[in-house]
């Protein structure tokens, strides 16, 4: 399954992943991520990807095992980066700033934090925004 197929099919994966995450269900949310991760890769969608290897990294940054998704969240950002997926690029920029001043890298961190806040007004998306200016505070 390729294109836009595979991208709802990994869409609704990752986001009951998060859900699931926030329930506090999180080894149904990590099954969740991990078929959505398995789909994308299959697919070589690169949009499909980002989204996957994000709401990956998410349920470990929502779990606090930061070790676990800033190898995720960094994939993400490269793909977003590689494919100009400027729509998608806010949110592994906050989760992966935030991770990086929670594990003492202050210079990377901020500067994916304040790109992501920046990024999201610029685009006008309200979904997220206070999470990423949290995030931004906290780091």
């Amino acid at each position: 399954m390729a294109g836009p197929a595979n991208l709802l099919y990994v869409s609704s994966c990752g986001w009951r992943a998060f859900a699931l995450a926030e329930l506090g269900e999180l080894e149904t949310a990590h099954a969740s991520a991990s078929r959505a991760v398995r789909a994308a890769n299959a697919s070589g969608f690169a949009y499909s990807q980002a989204i996957a290897n994000t709401i990956s990294g998410l349920v470990w940054w929502i779990q606090g095992y930061l070790d676990r998704a800033v190898p995720l969240l960094e994939t993400a950002i490269r793909l977003c980066r590689e494919y100009h997926l400027v729509v998608w690029t806010p949110i592994p920029s906050s989760l992966l700033g935030h991770a990086y001043t929670l594990l003492g890298d202050q210079e990377r961190g901020l500067v994916l934090l304040e790109d992501a806040v920046n990024q999201t007004e610029t685009l006008g998306i309200n979904a997220y925004r206070s999470l990423w200016h949290v995030n931004l505070a906290d780091g």
